[in-house]
C-alpha cells in the first residue's frame, strides 16, 4: 500500500472555501453517479493521460474543525492504473486570505510485486504529479469563484 499526501495553497480564505468546495461537491456526491475526470501529466517528456471515474461523499472530522471529503478514483476501463482511496480537506492557512487544499489517500500499486517496483522507481512520482494536477483544477476553480464574488462587491 501506497500514501500520498500533497497540499496546494489557495488564494481564498478559509471561511470560504470549505463552501465553495461543498458546492462542487455536493452535486457529484448528490447524483450517485461517479464524476469522470480526465487526468493528465507529463513526466520525463512523456504524456500520460487516463479518464477515472471519481466519487465524492461527506467525511467526518471528529473534533468537528473541518469539513472532509472522502474521494474515491477508480480508471475508467480498467488497465494497469491504481485505485485511490482518500480525503479532500481544507484546512486553514496562517492568515485569514488563504488557506490549503489536501489530499491524502492510499493507493495499491497494481500487478503484484513488479507493480510495487514499478511504484518505487517512478509510479509514485506519477501519482503526485497527478494529485498535483487534480489539486490544481480543484484549487482553480475556487480561487476564480472567489475572485467573481469579490469583484461584484467593487
Amino acid at each position: 500500500m501506497s500514501h500520498l499526501l500533497e497540499r496546494r495553497f489557495v488564494q481564498c480564505p478559509f471561511s470560504r472555501a470549505e463552501g465553495y468546495l461543498a458546492e462542487s461537491l455536493s452535486a457529484a456526491s448528490e447524483s450517485g453517479h461517479p464524476e469522470t475526470i480526465r487526468l493528465h501529466v507529463t513526466f520525463r517528456e512523456i504524456n500520460l493521460e487516463k479518464d477515472v471515474l471519481v466519487s465524492y461523499a461527506p467525511g467526518q472530522d471528529p473534533m468537528h474543525l473541518e469539513h472532509p471529503w472522502k474521494i474515491t478514483w477508480v480508471p475508467a476501463g480498467g488497465g494497469p492504473y491504481p485505485d485511490l482511496n482518500g480525503t479532500l480537506t481544507v484546512r486553514a492557512a496562517e492568515d485569514y486570505s488563504s488557506c490549503n487544499l489536501e489530499l491524502e489517500g492510499d493507493y495499491e500499486p497494481p500487478l503484484g510485486a513488479p507493480g510495487q517496483v514499478f511504484d518505487a522507481l517512478v509510479g509514485r512520482r506519477i501519482a503526485t504529479n497527478t494529485a498535483q494536477i487534480f489539486l490544481e483544477e480543484i484549487a482553480g476553480r475556487m480561487e476564480a469563484r472567489y475572485r467573481q464574488e469579490e469583484a461584484q462587491k467593487a
